[in-house]
């Protein structure tokens, strides 16, 4: 048998694939080029939407468009998903909230509304009415009301009369306030209208007020002494008692029940009064400083806040300090409770701290106030409201 070299077969196998090729072209088919493969391959497998594998031929670029449907539909479900894992991240604690013992709190406030000029002088004092609205007195001798959930920035109601600062302010009834002030007059406010029903002179000036019964009220100021009036007559006002004690003025009066009163001076300490008997009961030492707020607590506890820029905790029943706070670089002049184990307090290096009963650790710091922050309260839908020696009111959330 005659050997054949290799160039031979080459040859060989060259010329047969010509000859197919020329037979397939007079056929009327084409030439099986490498792009003919992929387009046969593409039609004769489509990958619909679905996910599944179509033997049916279809027309160019339809499977490249089922594939392109395929890949936006999974990619819009992945930045679905990715969206609301965002929002739920956003939504949860881990944004704005830290993690405590009590759960979860709030570490960011934001102002949501200034009024820029709220007074034209220093913000002595800052209340919330049973219905909501916001009380403030100032050193330019007003008293004014406020809408927090109005747009506009305006008061509902100015109060006018004082001669001097007006430096504390109650609501006395549903539809009376009471006014004390330096120009050692008492007032009487009709809410609604906000005319004056009634002013009581006296020989001293006063500095704070407070509820003793439904139709009595307690007054302090710089003569280091309690006096006790009945308003409900809008005529013959006069004294019924008053309470000496103190050895300094008296900054700051509360109601710790129906029959007793707490009374913070300038002589460092806290006296409580039972008024019904016109008494003396005991006196809490513990500040090396005027005594400047005070606020009531649940489980028969109350914290008093100092120009020794403390803030102490008090057991009522045991009459004793459970705790002193002193993360602050100002006077203490004004705090509240939030609705957990927290105290928010302002003071004369212009920021509000809330901090907790618990550790006395500082959880929240706010800044914005350019000047010392003199009152705080907390709405029912929880923002808080602050006004400062700045003649501004912020609202925070």
């Amino acid at each position: 048998m005659e050997k054949k070299s290799l160039g031979d077969m080459i040859r060989k196998k060259a010329e047969e694939k010509k000859e197919q090729e020329i037979k397939k072209i007079n056929l009327g088919g084409r030439p099986e080029s490498r792009g003919n493969i992929r387009r046969k391959n593409s039609r004769s497998m489509t990958k619909l939407s679905s996910g599944k594998i179509s033997n049916s031929p279809s027309r160019r670029g339809s499977s490249k468009r089922a594939f392109s449907r395929g890949r936006s539909k999974n990619a819009s479900k992945k930045s679905s998903r990715n969206s609301s894992r965002s929002n739920s991240l956003r939504n949860s604690p881990r944004g704005d909230y830290n993690r405590s013992q009590s759960g979860f709190f709030k570490k960011k406030f934001k102002c949501v509304k200034t009024y820029v000029k709220a007074h034209t002088d220093f913000i002595e004092r800052l209340i919330i009415l049973r219905n909501g609205k916001i009380v403030s007195c100032s050193n330019d001798f007003t008293i004014k009301l406020w809408d927090i959930s109005e747009i506009q920035k305006k008061p509902m109601n100015v109060y006018k009369g004082h001669i001097n600062t007006v430096t504390d302010v109650i609501q006395y009834t549903n539809t009376h306030l009471i006014s004390v002030s330096k120009d050692k007059t008492i007032r009487k406010w009709n809410i609604s209208s906000a005319k004056e029903v009634y002013c009581y002179t006296f020989n001293t000036p006063f500095l704070c007020v407070c509820p003793a019964t439904d139709t009595t009220v307690c007054c302090g100021g710089g003569d280091k002494t309690l006096r006790f009036f009945d308003l409900s007559t809008d005529k013959d006002v006069d004294e019924l008692f008053h309470l000496e004690g103190h050895q300094d003025i008296i900054n700051c009066l509360l109601q710790i029940s129906n029959t007793v009163i707490a009374s913070g001076s300038s002589d460092n300490g806290i006296r409580f009064w039972d008024f019904e008997n016109k008494k003396h009961l005991y006196t809490l030492e513990g500040h090396t400083g005027p005594v400047s707020c005070m606020k009531v607590l649940k489980d028969k506890r109350f914290a008093s806040g100092s120009y020794d820029n403390t803030i102490i905790i008090w057991n009522i029943e045991k009459r004793d300090a459970e705790l002193k706070f002193q993360g602050r670089t100002g006077h203490i002049l004004c705090m509240n409770q939030l609705f957990d184990e927290r105290i928010i307090c302002g003071g004369t290096d212009w920021s509000i701290i809330i901090f907790n009963m618990t550790t006395t650790a500082i959880d929240v710091t706010i800044e914005g106030h350019k000047e010392a922050v003199s009152g705080i309260v907390i709405s029912k839908d929880g923002q808080i409201i602050t006004a400062s020696r700045d003649q501004s009111i912020k609202v925070w959330e």
